[in-house]
């Protein structure tokens, strides 16, 4: 391989994991901020569980949008009204 190419099966690696996890992480974002404070895993009204889990998902990126959506998102769905 010469210097300054791209081996492809590093950039189908890089795409199989990298896309969907920045999808992941745009839909957890989406999901603190459209959830009301009593559909958080505290269920109180004032708590900082959302503070938590925004800089959760903004500081750890896709490790973190993989932890809110195991933690949160599927065992507390959103309530639609």
């Amino acid at each position: 391989m010469q210097p300054g190419s791209v081996d492809i099966r590093s950039l189908v690696i890089a795409l199989i994991f990298g896309v969907p996890l920045v999808a992941l992480w745009a839909i957890a974002l989406v999901d603190v901020f459209q959830r009301a404070d009593w559909e958080f895993p505290s269920q109180q009204s004032g708590s900082n569980d959302r503070l938590f889990w925004t800089l959760l998902v903004l500081l750890l990126n896709g490790i973190g949008a993989t932890v809110y959506f195991l933690k949160v998102m599927r065992p507390y769905p959103r309530q639609h009204r």
